[in-house]
């Protein structure tokens, strides 16, 4: 009979079980991560605009929307906030803005500049005429970026607030209108305003169809502009069609 095999001495304690491996997927957890993107795509100061708000003075400015608020107060008032809100600062940096109005005819405020009270007193003129040559107020906003020369910290933008139609020319002379500004490398942004708004000659003119937001009333309105005027900013440092 050989040697006994010694038997395994008892432990004390408790053994510590083996973790069972889970089949599920790991839990997510979202993180809050200040975004350091203050200057990111989009924002107020991140990219430096020169601005030409090309805005409808035409008859169809004395409808209502359908808020009841009449549309050329509701243009008046969005305005006049987006150009508070504006950075400015000491030439060469923040935001240059120029005024056209069309109607009849069109016509400038003023060059691109820092000051903002030109654009201010031009806002509060009534509309003005029976047709709606914007086909003219393209042509005075390229001729205002023509007498300004460009910032390399700038995006060129025009940003157009009307319901789109053309009178007494046939829409296709406004579309061709903004060939001028795209040789100057200006991109058109624009506001559909009112429900009867030619959303379809709107986009020809900004060869992108996200670059034209549609409002029917003065929120709407609110909420277009400050898209845009984001959108516009990112133009600044990304490609964009045209």
């Amino acid at each position: 009979i050989g040697p006994a095999t010694p038997s395994a001495t008892p432990t004390t304690g408790t053994s510590r079980p083996t973790p069972t491996p889970s089949t599920s997927p790991p839990r997510l957890t979202t993180l809050h991560l200040p975004l350091a993107l203050a200057g990111a795509c989009g924002d107020p100061g991140s990219v430096d605009l020169d601005l030409v708000l090309l805005i409808d003075a035409s008859a169809s400015m004395r409808a209502r929307l359908a808020d009841g608020s009449a549309s050329a107060a509701a243009v008046a008032g969005t305005v006049g906030a987006l150009v508070e809100r504006l950075p400015g600062g000491p030439s060469p940096g923040g935001d240059r803005v120029a005024l056209v109005r069309y109607g009849d005819d069109a016509e400038s405020a003023g060059p691109l500049t820092l000051q903002r009270s030109a654009v201010r007193e031009a806002l509060v003129l009534p509309p003005a005429g029976r047709w709606s040559r914007l086909d003219r107020g393209l042509q005075v906003a390229a001729d205002v970026f023509a007498a300004s020369p460009p910032r390399s910290t700038a995006a060129r933008v025009v940003l157009l607030i009307g319901d789109g139609r053309v009178s007494p020319v046939p829409p296709p002379e406004a579309i061709a209108a903004v060939n001028a500004l795209r040789a100057l490398d200006v991109a058109v942004f624009a506001v559909a305003l009112g429900a009867d708004a030619d959303v379809a000659t709107l986009t020809s003119m900004t060869a992108d169809p996200r670059a034209v937001l549609s409002a029917t009333d003065r929120r709407s309105l609110e909420r277009a502009v400050r898209s845009l005027m984001r959108l516009a900013r990112c133009r600044g440092t990304q490609p964009w069609p045209g």
